[in-house]
């Protein structure tokens, strides 16, 4: 899975915000992030599995697999539902 359009960070008043550049006049995001999120979009730039961004993110936090696949999938998820992610 991977990122379907790159996105554009921005920090506002300590809150790190993505935005997704792409030209669909009826549909405009801001994603609201935090830290975790944030890297988790960042390791889908690439084409990668769920595992490959566990081991990403297990290299970021300290961290076991079981604590984090909650939000992973919560974000995939949340990509996958509004039409963010390639497969």
């Amino acid at each position: 899975m991977k990122l379907k359009y790159e996105m554009s960070y921005i920090e506002i008043d300590g809150t790190l915000r993505a935005m997704p550049l792409f030209d669909d006049t009826d549909r405009r995001y801001v994603l609201h992030l935090n830290g975790t999120t944030a890297d988790i979009l960042k390791v889908l730039e690439q084409d990668v599995t769920e595992d490959e961004i566990v081991s990403a993110l297990k290299k970021e936090y300290d961290a076991t697999e079981e604590q984090l696949l909650p939000s992973i999938r919560k974000v995939v998820g949340m990509l996958r539902e509004y039409g963010l992610l390639t497969e």
